[in-house]
This record gives structure tokens, sequence and C-alpha cells, in this order.
């Protein structure tokens, strides 16, 4: 299927959005205290260590039907970093992560440890509870031959203020580049980059998104307005969060956030019990 370049008509999506928000946060205090504060969000969660080990092992688990082994380097620097955050990961542990990723002057093997460290850590904190896809696909994607080098250019190109330069990964489509982007523009936040900073793009945003693009239209539509597909539509994504940002004056990371909340595959449930 070829691929959607373009937003609709980004500036109603943006005002869309903008009215999402109001309708979200008018019957709840704390919602509405959470998106309108100066408190960042805290985006944590427990993760299995065993089952992540076990699947970033040398060996891959009896039950794998691929039987590839694991690089022994990247599986040293992975199941260690498992080990090192026991279960829990959060927005503040990435960005901690991240920093060490965005200091200036690092290079050779330290440079490559660090990328690979953040690189995991945005796959377990993306896939929250997974028992199998998200560590299996993370596997995947360390076996990559080009992992390291399009993680040191994406991030190269991150510090030369040039936010959307995407790791072009086997096993790593738009939702875990776009987390791998956000997390390196967590050190950052309110740097003015070239265009708007990173934000997180998956299928949860896209459809709550879809929806909005037909909440004016049809408020009794049976499924989402189809959304851009593609790198080529991330960066107007972002910009689209930062103009509903300037419009509701809430920051474009909690607007990410609300608009992944909101969707659970059917009608939005913010949509529907608020609109």
């Amino acid at each position: 299927m070829a691929e959607r370049r373009a937003w609709v008509d980004s500036e109603y999506l943006a005002g869309e959005i903008t009215g999402y928000l109001v309708r979200a946060t008018t019957h709840s205090d704390w919602l509405r205290t959470l998106m309108y504060g100066d408190e960042p969000l805290r985006r944590e969660f427990w993760f299995n260590t065993k089952n992540w080990a076990e699947w970033l092992n040398t060996d891959p688990p009896a039950r794998a039907k691929v039987k590839k082994p694991l690089d022994p380097r990247m599986s040293r620097i992975s199941t260690t970093l498992v080990h090192e955050l026991d279960g829990w990961i959060s927005r503040s542990k990435l960005r901690e992560l991240a920093m060490v990723v965005a200091q200036p002057n690092l290079s050779g093997s330290a440079l490559n440890d660090a990328c690979l460290r953040l690189w995991v850590s945005t796959r377990i904190w993306g896939g929250g509870s997974s028992d199998g896809r998200v560590p299996w696909n993370t596997r995947n994607s360390l076996c990559a031959a080009n992992l390291v080098e399009q993680l040191t250019s994406s991030r190269e190109a991150f510090l030369r203020g040039k936010a959307f330069v995407l790791p072009d990964v086997s096993g790593a489509d738009l939702p875990y580049t776009s987390k791998w982007l956000w997390a390196l523009g967590t050190t950052q936040r309110g740097w003015t980059p070239e265009g708007p900073q990173a934000y997180i793009l998956d299928q949860r945003v896209r459809t709550t998104l879809g929806w909005l693009a037909a909440y004016k239209i049809n408020s009794d539509a049976k499924s989402p307005v189809s959304t851009p597909t593609g790198n080529s539509s991330y960066a107007a994504y972002c910009q689209i969060l930062e103009e509903a940002a300037v419009i509701s004056k809430v920051d474009a990371e909690k607007i990410e956030w609300i608009l992944f909340s909101g969707a659970d595959g059917e009608y939005p449930s913010f949509l529907s019990q608020l609109g």
C-alpha cells in the first residue's frame, strides 16, 4: 500500500486536539492538574526482569522460533542493563540514560555502548508487560548489522539540531524509532532545533488522531479516518502537537500522552463519555 505522506488540514486537527483536552479534563480535577500543571509526566511501570534477560541472552529461549544467537557483546550490554533496572523503568531513568548519549565529546566504544543502553531501555519502556513479542523484536533489532551506525548517526543529527533523523533498523518501526528520538529529546526540552521537537507516534496515538479527524464530521462514526503513515509524516505530526500546545497551553508531550491514553481500539473513551 502506498505511503500517505501528508496530514490533511493540520490546523483543523490541532484545534480538534485542543477541544479533546478540554473535554477530557472538564470532569477530572486530577487530570486537569496533571495536564495544566508544571510537573512532568512520570511515565513509569514495572517490567519482567527474568523474561527480558532470557530474551536478550546470547542464546535465545527454547520457545523462540528463530534460534539465531545474539552477539555476546550486545547480550552483555543488554542483560546488564536489564538487571540494573531491576524491573522498574520511568521517564526520569530514560532521561538519565539519554543524558549520557547526548554528551558532545562521547566517542568510540563508550558512545556505542551508551546508544545501545538507551535503545534497549526505550524498547523495554515501550514494551510494557509484553511477555514475548517486544523482547523478541528487540533481540532482532540487536542482531541488525547497521544498528550501532544508525543510532550514532541519529544521535549526531540530533546534536546538530536536526531532530527527525529516525534510525532505519530491521525489527524497529516508527513507534519505536520515535521513542528513541523522544528519549533523546528529554535531555533538551525547551531547546529549539530546526523545527519542532521529537514526540512519540505509535498506533494508539494514530488511532485517536483518526477519530478526532472524524469527530465533528460524524460523531457516530464506526471507524477512524485514515491518518498518514511512514517516516515522512513524522515531523508534520510533531508540528501539529506543538501547534496544539500553543493553543491549549499544555505541554506537547502531555498531549501525546493523553492521545495515547484515549485510544482503546474502539471509539476513544474520553470522546464517547465527554463529547
